[in-house]
């Protein structure tokens, strides 16, 4: 399995792509993209304002809020790419910033 993931962010109509580590932290993860969401919007998953998700085998939200959210999301996504993988091709994560509305 490869020891770091490509992973293309979703917010709005933007997207951020991160080269990060299959073992990432969530601090760290959110930490990074927040950084790049920096770049064109004042929220951020540190200020409660986002939260951070992926799509699960079935196609539903997930929250990504914890480390072993984190791994659990990487999982799935291996699962789901196994075959590329084995082949040792490089795959893409798409996780997703969604707006919280207050």
């Amino acid at each position: 399995m490869p020891t770091q993931l490509k992973a293309k962010v979703n917010f709005d109509e933007n997207y951020v792509t991160l080269v990060i580590s299959s073992n990432i932290m969530f601090r760290s993860l959110t930490d990074r993209v927040d950084a790049k969401l920096a770049r064109f919007t004042n929220r951020s998953i540190g200020s409660k304002s986002v939260r951070l998700r992926y799509r699960d085998e079935d196609g539903d939200f997930v929250t990504i809020d914890s480390d072993e959210a984190v791994q659990l999301a990487f999982m799935e996504w291996r699962e789901q790419h196994r075959e590329m993988l084995s082949r040792g091709q490089v795959g893409e994560i798409q996780l997703y910033c969604q707006a919280v509305e207050n």
